[in-house]
């Protein structure tokens, strides 16, 4: 993805974390109903903070390369968890 392309929320939910986290870089945790919980990492910004509340769609960050190590492209990691 190019960099600074908008990062939406798949999910309504709750913000748990918002900061850097080792090889993640900059990262974005929202927690969901039924015990789901996305993770958005490598971002070149954010856009939201902790125990906000999102809905699907909403912007919450940008496409960056901010992890360790650095990959050559940007990209988003994402991640579905079930807690």
């Amino acid at each position: 993805a190019r960099p600074g392309t908008s990062v939406l929320a798949a999910g309504s939910g709750t913000v748990a974390f918002v900061g850097t986290q080792g090889a993640y870089g900059r990262l974005v945790v929202i927690n969901h109903a039924q015990g789901l919980q996305t993770r958005y990492a490598q971002l070149g910004k954010t856009s939201v903070r902790v125990g906000q509340t999102v809905k699907a769609g909403q912007p919450i960050g940008s496409v960056g390369n901010s992890g360790r190590p650095s990959s050559q492209e940007t990209h988003l990691h994402f991640e579905l968890r079930s807690r």
